[in-house]
């Protein structure tokens, strides 16, 4: 049997208001952790890093060996 919302309503529907009000009071609810955010946020500065510093080493070689060319403005 798939739960909808009007059962989980109908099931509300009959819970004591102390319940309600102990539950309100108290003001600790789930916590979902976030960590994989950080772990987010350290992976794309290691692409970043990664990429950057790839395209700099291509472009040092790239003066180095005189492939470089220069463009008259």
């Amino acid at each position: 049997m798939k739960t909808t919302g009007e059962d989980i309503f109908k099931a509300l529907e009959n819970v004591d208001e102390h319940y309600i009000e102990e539950c309100q009071q108290s003001g600790s609810g789930v916590k979902i952790k976030t960590v994989w955010k950080k772990w987010v946020a350290v992976a794309a500065c290691g692409v970043i890093a990664t990429v950057t510093g790839e395209d700099l080493y291509d472009w040092g070689e790239q003066r180095a060996y005189g492939q470089l060319s220069r463009t008259k403005i």
